[in-house]
Order: structure tokens, then sequence, then C-alpha cells
């Protein structure tokens, strides 16, 4: 395209410019002379930016920079397309998941077409029943837009006679001359993410800002553009309705626990005989090795699909042999995806619970279980309800919108490869240091993490970029004779971690406990009753006698 069709670049500058005016009673005390900011603000081409900007950044101007702040367009603005197949360069609508009644979305909020009032639009033609569209809707109301470019390129026919082609670019005309307008391929200028705004307001708690003695609203909040809040506008992408959206971020999700979860201040106890103790905490004990880039690892289903009598609700579950991975949970589905069939059977397996390890979601396949994608699923919780939770427990969990990194014990990079030793300890529990490889290249030096069973303070020694000796703190009073494996490190290597989002638990899954409620004699004959009732976590209501056993968290 010609450079003289597109036109100069096009820049907005804006200037912070004295101003006085008059303050005080003017009835009592008489008025004063105060100072204030105005803005200047105004459209310039390429020729006058480049003059101001050589001019403002003089020997004799620079104070001007406090002032001034210019962009070019596009840094505002941007080119869009509403057609959602388009195939060139520019920005496009989306097509939307989430539709139907009471529903906004982005066919709902199109300003040309909204809520497709005006028909749905199909190729080649813009109009909806090749051109026998609502005339009608258009001519009663249509929309205010005066003008925008709308596209010819799928046109089959240019001439205005066939219809096709639009014959003006302002709408009202293109309906005169042709009853009809385009609606499906739009081009049009969007605002450009993210928006930054700035001015005085209120935070979300409500409190005004800026905030002047008092609590209140700051008395130049709106003559002193010093005092401004700046900053992005915080809108977040929603996919199912294809829109950008200003709503919280909080969200509520169908999560799966991964590890047995026994909060350190919960406890609980089982009363029942020695002979008879029958509790003991199932799950995992091994850890399995960090992979950020792994599918979803779920022990459960594991557990589940190993026994071949596990056929619906599950019979048993033997965890031996298999490992927890490095995140707490995985989300199955966000409460608004739409899952299962089209249809509800009432008062039965209605496909769509999604989330019992005998109905992985869809019903039938494993998307949101093990082996699927795990991008975006793998969470840690908290507890503050400090709800005891089992390998495969299912729970409700809010995401707080904060996040931790997981420390994997790896670490990659850094100046060093090759060095390598050991811990030992005699018989009466001291510890040596040993080198088993120098390595090299340790120009920086390194760190020595030991592996699991002892607890001390270890520091390597490097002469000359190689692994010499190294210390260990304390030296004395460790289990004897064992020995315990070193990972040696470049100092200036970087910890491998993974960010992952932190959920609150709102509800964990209940289980079924069956009660005594009445066991007596009448007539000779022994009588029970008995209540089923939803408990939730590690509990039972078995007792036995006096000889009991005290089981508490670990």
């Amino acid at each position: 395209m010609e450079r003289d069709l597109i036109g100069r670049p096009q820049f907005i500058v804006s200037t912070a410019v004295d101003f006085v005016r008059s303050s005080g009673d003017a009835l009592a005390s008489g008025t004063d002379r105060q100072n204030f900011f105005n803005f200047y603000t105004s459209f310039v081409d390429s020729n006058y930016f480049d003059q101001y900007t050589r001019l403002i950044n003089s020997s004799g101007n620079k104070d001007m920079l406090d002032r001034v702040g210019a962009i070019s367009l596009d840094g505002l603005f941007v080119p869009y397309s509403t057609y959602i197949e388009h195939t060139g360069s520019l920005p496009h609508f989306e097509s939307p998941t989430e539709s139907g009644e009471g529903v906004v979305n982005v066919n709902s909020l199109n300003p040309f077409n909204p809520s497709n009032m005006f028909g749905t639009g199909i190729l080649s033609t813009g109009i909806t029943d090749s051109g026998t569209y609502n005339q009608n809707v258009w001519a009663s109301g249509g929309h205010n837009i005066l003008a925008a470019i709308t596209s010819s390129k799928y046109s089959t026919d240019n001439s205005i006679e066939s219809g096709v082609h639009p014959s003006d670019h302002y709408f009202d005309a293109d309906f005169y001359y042709r009853k009809k307008t385009e609606l499906l391929d739009i081009r049009s200028i969007a605002h450009r993410a993210p928006l930054i705004l700035s001015g005085p307001g209120y935070d979300v708690d409500g409190n005004p800002v800026p905030t002047g003695s008092g609590g209140g609203m700051h008395p130049q909040a709106y003559s002193n553009p010093s005092l401004w809040k700046t900053g992005p506008l915080d809108v977040r992408w929603d996919q199912s309705r294809a829109v950008w959206s200003a709503g919280t971020s909080t969200k509520v999700f169908l999560s799966k626990v991964t590890n047995t979860y026994n909060p350190p201040n919960f406890s609980y106890e089982v009363e029942r005989s020695n002979s008879r103790d029958q509790f003991s905490r199932v799950g995992p004990t091994t850890r399995r090795a960090f992979d950020s880039a792994e599918t979803i690892y779920d022990p459960e289903q594991l557990a589940y699909d190993a026994d071949e009598d596990n056929v619906g609700p599950y019979e048993r579950l033997d965890y031996m042999g298999l490992e927890f991975p490095h995140y707490e949970a995985f989300i199955i589905r966000e409460t608004i995806d739409d899952v299962g069939p089209s249809y509800y059977n009432i008062w039965t397996e209605d496909c769509s619970d999604c989330g019992h390890t005998s109905n992985p979601c869809p019903s039938g396949g494993r998307i949101g279980g093990h082996g699927a994608a795990s991008v975006n699923k793998k969470i840690l919780i908290e507890n503050p309800l400090k709800q005891s939770l089992e390998v495969g427990d299912l729970c409700f969990t809010m995401k707080t919108g904060r996040a931790k990194n997981v420390n994997t014990g790896m670490f990659v990079g850094g100046s060093g490869v090759g060095a390598s030793g050991n811990i030992t300890t005699n018989s009466s529990g001291v510890a040596t240091f040993n080198v088993s490889s120098a390595g090299s290249g340790y120009i920086y030096g390194g760190f020595a993490l030991v592996s699991s069973g002892i607890c001390v303070g270890v520091t390597p020694i490097f002469t000359g970029g190689v692994l010499s000796s190294g210390t260990v703190v304390p030296a004395s009073g460790l289990p004897r004779s064992m020995t315990y494996q070193l990972s040696i490190y470049p100092l200036n290597s970087t910890a491998e971690t993974e960010s992952l989002d932190l959920h609150w638990i709102m509800q964990a899954e209940f289980k079924t406990t069956q009660v005594a409620t009445y066991v007596g004699c009448d007539g000779g004959v022994l009588q029970t009753c008995s209540r089923k009732i939803q408990s939730q976590g590690m509990v039972s209501c078995e007792y036995c006698g006096t000889s009991t056993a005290l089981i508490n968290s670990f």
C-alpha cells in the first residue's frame, strides 16, 4: 500500500501547563490567586513531534520533561475485524462457547449488531438468509455508528447492482442504496490493551484515593494530577464468552487431592481394642521426581485401575509402589465447564458429575484426570478449616489469586560440572565430608544438598574451581555408621521452580458412617437400631471397650 494512502504517523501530545484560579470567600475575606495545572492535549504530525522532542531535550528546557507525555496513536488504537474466521493479520473477534438466555458474550456486545438483532450474517453477503434479513429492525433503529470500513474481500461480484458489494461505508447510506448493510466483516479500531487509567477515585475497599488527612478524599484530588493513581486497567480474558471481563478473578473448581493431607493442628481419636486396630494412613509415601511438563499424575486412578474387581464405586485401593506428585491437588473442572450429554437423566447417573474415579471427565474419558494435560491444572492448597483429606478425595476449591513457587530441590545452569561427594559417620556418630569427584569449572564456588535422613549444614570447599574438601555442622551426635549422598551445584546455578496457584478448600468429600443408635433386649430378643450419617475426613465411630488405641495426627 502506498505511504500516501496510509498517511503520515500521528501523535498525541499532552503537556501540564501552569494556570491560576481564584480561591477564598469572595463575599467575606476576598479572593486569592492559586496555582494549578491544566493539560493541553493535541494531535500532531511527525514533523511537530520531532521538533517538540528536540526542544524539550535541549539544555534550556529539560524541566519540560517533568510536564509532558506523548505517544504515537498505535500505542492507543489498533485495527480489528468482527469476522471470527478472519485469516489476515488483524486481531479479530472469536466464537464464544457460552451462550443462551441471560449470557452476555461477544455477540451480545457487538456494537455493529448487538445480540444479532439485524441477522447472523453469512459469507459473501454479510446478510442472513441470502439478503432477506430483518430490514424493519434496522430501519426502525439500527445503530448510531456513522461509518466503518466493511470488507469486500470475499465478494464474488463487485457491482453495486448485485447487492453483494457494499455501496458505501456509511452504514445508513449503504442501507439506503441496497436495502441492507454489512454485518459480518467490519474493520474497526480497538483500544489497545492494557489500558492505562489515571485519576482520582476509590480503592477496592471503598476508600477514597488519593487520601487526605482523616481518611477522606484529598482536597487537591481533582486539581493536582501528581497525586492521581495511575496504572493499567486489570481485566481478564473470559474464553467461554470471548470477552474481556472486569469481574472478580475468584472462581470455584472441583479438584482432587493427590496427597494424604492431615493438618498439624488436627487430631482424631479412634476408640477400638488393640486387637482390632485397623486404621492405617493410606496413600503413597514416595515423592515423584519433579517434572513440570508431565501430564496429570493421579495415584488414586492408578490404584483403582490396578484392581480388576473395581467396577463403579471402588472396592479396594492399593497404593503400594505408587508416588505422590509435587503438587497437592489438581483441577478436574471449573464449575461453569460444560460437560456430559445434552440431556439430563433425572434420578439416575447423569454422566456429568465428572469427579469420582469411576466417572472421569467427560464420561468415559480422562480429560481433567490422570494422563491429561497438566497446564493450569496443578494447584497447591490451603486448608483454613483443617479438614483432613485422603488421596483421591474430591473437594471444592476457590482460587485465591495468589501463587507460590514449588521448591523442587533441583538447580540448573551455573559454572561448574562433575563434583560429587558424600557424608559418612563412624561408629561414634562423627561425620566426615568425602570428595568422590572433584569436578571442574566451579569458578564461583558451589553449595551442597544432603539426601534425606539427616539434618546438617554442609559447606563444600573449592580450590581453583575444583572440589577439595568440605565441612559438616554439627559434626557429631549423628546416626552411627551411615552414608549420605550429596548433590553439589554451582553457586550461580538457578533453582528450578514452578509457580502454582494457591486454592482454599471450601468443602471436601463426605464419607458414609453407620452408627448404632440403640442396642437392647426386649422380650428376650436382641434389638439394634442404626443410622447412616455423612462424615468428613478420617473418622471412626467404633467403640469396643476400655482397651483402646489412640491415634494422633502425624
